[in-house]
């Protein structure tokens, strides 16, 4: 039962202002509960509880009452050429991450200040593994959610035909193609596929993450861009890559928390 308390605290405050929606953000924290030491999960549960859902997007509701210390730009992660994280450019979820990592670390702020710490953490972490928050300094349409075309049919009459869709919500859309799905069903899906590849994924730190993803994204936005129309069997291709990301923000999530609470 604690196992399950746990997975529904951390679902409590995954869901943010990134692309993806929350069945998604919830099969990423999902995926990590079952990785979590026995450590990070006592001090994990005894932070975040269960009773905090009417604030399931925690920075999002935070910038719409304008009391959040980060600007918009908190979701996203900004790469150089040599996808490093740019120095000076403000927020990005790479630096809150680590400020929240500094208050846990340092284990003198009050109860609501380490709380926070935990659910900016959860937040962003789903954010800077949604490829669609990683803005690379190279690839000038990444730096705004630009459209993309998109073929509506893979045969028949109208298969010249394409709709134009916004970038964010075209990478986020995936899980609308399994309407049987629900979070738990996906982090058990995660665990399947990509278990093995733990060790693998979670292998450096934050910012050789957020490196990884850059990569990943650089190639992904040869093909993604705006002049490029992404043909249905194209479309479903991506479906893996998009699925493999979720079970990597699950993992590294686990693994950043494991390292942080020992």
């Amino acid at each position: 039962m604690k196992k399950i308390l746990l997975a529904v605290a951390f679902v409590a405050v995954a869901f943010s202002a990134s692309a993806w929606n929350r069945q998604q953000d919830e099969a990423v924290v999902i995926a990590a509960s079952k990785h979590l030491t026995p450590k990070a999960k006592m001090v994990v549960d005894g932070y975040l509880g269960t009773d905090y859902t009417d604030d399931l997007v925690y920075i999002y509701n935070l910038e719409r009452r304008k009391r959040s210390p980060y600007s918009t730009e908190v979701h996203y992660i900004h790469l150089d050429d040599k996808l490093q994280i740019i120095a000076g450019d403000g927020d990005d979820a790479v630096r809150a991450i680590e400020e929240a990592l500094a208050i846990i670390k340092k284990g003198t702020g009050s109860r609501h200040e380490i709380t926070n710490a935990f659910r900016t953490i959860i937040c962003l972490m789903c954010d800077m593994h949604c490829l669609s928050n990683v803005r690379l300094s190279n690839v000038p349409h990444s730096q705004s959610d630009f459209d993309v075309q998109v073929q509506r049919t893979a045969s028949g009459p109208k298969m010249k035909e394409v709709s134009r869709v916004k970038w964010s919500k075209f990478w986020g859309g995936y899980n609308g193609h399994h309407r049987g799905f629900f979070a738990e069903l996906w982090a058990e899906e995660m665990e399947v596929c990509h278990g093995a590849d733990y060790a693998q994924i979670t292998k450096g730190g934050l910012r050789d993450w957020a490196s990884r993803n850059g990569a990943i994204a650089a190639d992904l936005y040869t093909r993604i861009n705006p002049t490029n129309v992404v043909t249905r069997v194209e479309f479903l291709k991506l479906e893996e890559l998009h699925f493999e990301m979720m079970a990597t923000a699950g993992f590294r999530l686990a693994a950043l928390l494991n390292d942080t609470i020992k």
